[in-house]
């Protein structure tokens, strides 16, 4: 049985690491919508095991499986990308730990948060079940829509992680604590419940995409990470649900999405007191941004582009130079391009030594110069 287990779960976290690699290939906007289909057909799949015979559940199942190993095969992902290899961190081995726990805050605790209190309400999830498909099925239809229909940059680390997730666990204390005092409405804190958590795992799977994307850490310590940090937190869930009871599952839950909430709103603050202070460690770099982020070519990427051929710009450093010519700072463009701020630090050093300009408003300047 032991042995079972074990080859059960090196397999699972193998054809993680391959699905992993095939998604380096996705920047957040992509990423995102892939995984908002990915869950559509999760929470599809696992209706019809509900509802099939045990016939057709089998059949499904090895369908299912057969497709997961064969796609990222079909598509390449057995040996790691050179291209996303060029531009992993180098430094010293505290320094590279440091930026993967900065970059991997926000959506490693949405990942913690999402396993616990699955295991947690183990008891009641086996009793809800479709309402649990049903809630990842609308946050992954929502997310799909919002991210086919918007036209701007994505920037979820800054946005939906600190902004919206919070908001929607202090709008399920509220629920929780109505129905703790009036006895009505134990359904609709379930069904929020759910939403709640199903949209932190959607987002954060979407995240941790981007990131292998961003290439600044190989793909296989990210999802090897993520792939820790959920057995960790199931495992944890479970034993200490086993232990204390389902009596207290309603408390529990209650405790983490308080906590999960405070998180939340606390990194936003870390985040805005850094980029204040990343802005405010220049005295020429307090530029608003122009707001160019819409789709297609202006004159400021134009010249950017311009530019980064005459002065010999790697690529990263022409995508970070357009955001500069935007008057975004870095700690903005850490968190659209999901990068430590170390890293995003460096990359505008180097830009400002090729350019020979010591400032945003000197980038601003040479950018809007002919453009």
């Amino acid at each position: 049985m032991v042995a079972l287990a074990f080859t059960t779960a090196l397999a699972d976290t193998c054809l993680v690491l391959a699905w992993g690699r095939v998604c380096t290939r996705f920047k957040i906007k992509r990423a995102l919508e892939i995984v908002s289909l990915a869950s559509i057909l999760s929470a599809l799949l696992c209706h019809l095991y509900s509802i099939l015979p045990l016939a057709g559940v089998t059949a499904l199942f090895v369908l299912a499986s057969i497709t997961a190993v064969i796609v990222p095969l079909a598509l390449g992902a057995t040996v790691p990308s050179c291209k996303k290899a060029k531009r992993r961190s180098t430094g010293e081995p505290r320094a590279i730990a440091a930026s993967l726990v900065d970059v991997l805050a926000a959506p490693g605790l949405g990942l913690i948060v999402f396993a616990f209190v699955m295991a947690v309400m183990r008891t009641s999830f086996n009793q809800s079940q479709d309402a649990y498909l049903a809630m990842l099925a609308l946050d992954a239809t929502i997310l799909l829509a919002y991210a086919l229909l918007r036209k701007r940059r994505l920037s979820l680390r800054g946005g939906m992680h600190q902004t919206f997730l919070p908001l929607m666990a202090m709008l399920l204390l509220a629920v929780t604590s109505i129905t703790a005092t009036v006895g009505q409405g134990e359904q609709l804190a379930t069904y929020l419940t759910y939403a709640l958590y199903a949209l932190a795992a959607i987002l954060t799977l979407a995240t941790l995409c981007a990131i292998a994307n961003a290439g600044e850490f190989p793909s296989d310590a990210v999802f090897s990470l993520a792939v820790f940090l959920f057995a960790a937190a199931s495992f944890t869930g479970q034993a200490f649900a086993t232990v204390m009871g389902d009596h207290v599952t309603p408390i529990v839950v209650t405790i983490i999405t308080t906590l999960y909430a405070f998180a939340m709103v606390f990194s936003s603050h870390i985040r805005y007191q850094r980029e204040t202070q990343w802005t405010s460690s220049d005295e020429n770099d307090r530029v608003e941004p122009t707001g160019q982020s819409n789709a297609g070519p202006t004159p400021a990427s134009v010249r950017c582009a311009q530019l980064a051929e005459t002065y010999n710009l790697t690529a990263r450093e022409q995508e970070i130079l357009s955001y500069l010519a935007e008057g975004h700072s870095g700690a903005y463009i850490a968190d659209v391009l999901f990068v430590s701020p170390n890293t995003a630090r460096t990359h505008i050093h180097n830009i400002y030594r090729k350019l020979e300009v010591s400032s945003r408003e000197d980038i601003l300047k040479l950018t809007k110069d002919r453009a």
